[in-house]
């Protein structure tokens, strides 16, 4: 960024240099211009010395004296002050030129240079500055202009249409610039808030993974338990028609409802029998030791409901608080019966899982006594569509998670098949592909496409049905390019996400050799290109977000 601003200022101080040179060059071209008409009434040489000599010499020490203050502006380190001198200066050289010339609302125009200049450095209080001090100037030499005139006994009769005429072209243009620097300033602070966000969300998914692993690390049988119940829930809450941030919210909360057994002992956690009532009660206390594990992390707001009420039950038997009904919150009841679900379905130390129609039947029973009714009731369609019974737990995260990843997080195009998702499903598609591959010990490409208009084409390609046309050709491309086990989805309008799985960086850049001879070789091209981007997600978790 310093280095970015300090070629701006280089440019600037040029861009002083530049005008005093064209204003002398431009004065030399008009006198033999009008030499050659003999459209002038002064001598020679008094006319050059009003009109090239004075105000060129003027404009160079002008230049000179801006040329030393930058210096030493520099060694104070003193960017703003910097920022002012070649600004100002623009100013004062138009200023110069003005006063020995009758053309005013054009040359008045020269003011617009500085005080457009003045929004290359995002500074509202510059640009304001600036156009000030353009007014000013131009004030007094209208003044000056009608004190000749006057004084000379002339009736100069464009002197007011022409000072009207100068204050609209600067003030027009001053506003416009102001605008220019407050929407540049509003651009540069959304920019800020996205990079602060997504440092948040990196902090976020790094400190998510490590609990999640802690939990998991305690006990072999839960391995994938956090995971899928994530995954489950945020299919719920989606097909009950939640918003984008919701169901990104709810997938922290439930990849995390478990935190809290971190604080049970392993002689309870990984006991083979069931639990006698003492162990019970501590094993209860899990989601209120979660709820305060959580309760501190300020980057995620409410993230702690999930850890801390997803034991409640919809008839006000559950625990740690006795909430009934919408007393619970609703996250808390998704999670609910995602986590009963899954629980029922994985093998547990105490007893093997549950056949889908097993857990399809505890889940009738329990509804509106332990769940609330219209989550189970999306939670058994869910189950109902599952025909191969893809949804259940296993002792590893294997091939069979990437099936989950497919048929829960995607939304399918019914125009081509493809998955659709977004930034907040990519990073919980990001999240689990790292402990897929580390759980494994395989690598796993992520590949991101990029379709873009290339330079070079002269058509207009902002037709959003042209592009969309393309993106559904690129759909079809990717489908036939890639295995039936790897996952392809659309992430946002103009990319589409790729899972390359189980496989290496080798065999990744051969997919993409193949997508892009089969792209093209897609004929009527109006001008797409396609740009590819590959991200190595090892075992080691040594990758990076």
């Amino acid at each position: 960024m310093r280095t970015q601003i300090q070629s701006l200022r280089k440019i600037s101080m040029r861009l002083c240099f530049i005008f005093f040179l064209t204003a002398l060059i431009g004065e030399v071209v008009f006198f033999f211009i009008r030499f050659g008409l003999e459209n002038y009434s002064q001598p020679v040489s008094e006319y050059l010395m009003w009109h090239l000599v004075l105000p060129g010499g003027i404009n160079l020490v002008l230049y000179l004296g801006a040329v030393l203050f930058q210096k030493h502006y520099e060694r104070e380190r003193d960017e703003r002050a910097m920022n002012y001198v070649p600004v100002m200066t623009l100013v004062l050289m138009s200023a110069v030129i003005g006063t020995f010339h009758y053309s005013y609302p054009i040359l008045m125009a020269l003011f617009l240079i500085p005080v457009f200049l003045s929004t290359v450095y995002g500074d509202r209080e510059l640009c304001t500055a600036a156009l000030l001090l353009s007014l000013l100037c131009e004030t007094i030499l209208l003044l000056v202009r009608w004190y000749l005139t006057m004084k000379g006994g002339d009736n100069d009769t464009q002197f007011l249409p022409d000072a009207v005429l100068a204050y609209i072209i600067l003030v027009a243009g001053g506003l416009i610039a102001v605008r220019m620097v407050d929407r540049f300033l509003d651009i540069k602070d959304a920019e800020a808030q996205e990079r602060e966000r997504e440092k948040a969300m990196n902090m976020n998914m790094q400190m998510v993974t490590t609990l999640v692993n802690t939990i998991e690390a305690k006990d072999h049988y839960t391995n994938g338990h956090s995971n899928r119940v994530a995954m489950y829930a945020r299919e719920i809450a989606a097909r009950a028609g939640k918003s984008e941030e919701y169901l990104h919210r709810l997938y922290y909360m439930s990849i995390l409802h478990d935190i809290g057994k971190i604080g049970i002992p392993d002689r309870i956690l990984k006991k083979p029998g069931e639990l006698d009532p003492e162990e019970m009660r501590i094993v209860q206390t899990h989601p209120s030791v979660g709820a305060e594990i959580l309760s501190d992390i300020t980057h995620m707001p409410g993230i702690e409901i999930g850890a801390r009420s997803h034991h409640e039950r919809y008839d006000g038997s559950g625990y740690p608080d006795a909430l009934a009904g919408d007393k619970i919150p609703e996250e808390a009841r998704i999670i609910a019966v995602a986590d009963a679900y899954d629980a029922m379905t994985s093998e547990r130390s105490y007893r093997n899982a549950y056949s889908q129609e097993s857990a399809r039947r505890e889940l009738v029973n329990g509804k509106g006594t332990q769940f609330d009714p219209q989550f189970v009731d999306i939670m058994l369609e869910m189950i109902d569509m599952d025909e191969n019974f893809a949804m259940h737990g296993t002792d590893t995260d294997d091939l069979l998670g990437i099936v989950q990843l497919r048929s829960l997080l995607g939304r399918e195009d019914e125009r081509n098949g493809a998955l659709q998702t977004n930034s907040f499903g990519f990073e919980e598609i990001y999240h689990f592909l790292r402990r897929y591959a580390r759980r494994n010990t395989c690598e796993v490409q992520l590949v991101l496409i990029t379709m873009e208009a290339a330079e070079s084409s002269a058509k207009d390609l902002t037709d959003p049905q042209l592009h969309d046309q393309w993106m559904q050709n690129l759909a079809t491309v990717v489908k036939q390019s890639v295995r039936q086990t790897d996952v392809e989805c659309q992430l946002g309008l103009s990319q589409y996400m790729v899972i390359l799985t189980d496989t290496s960086s080798v065999n990744a850049e051969i997919a993409l050799v193949r997508i892009r001879r089969a792209w093209e070789a897609l004929g009527q091209n109006p001008g797409y290109r396609l740009s590819f981007e590959i991200q190595d997600i090892v075992g080691d978790a040594q990758d990076t977000l």
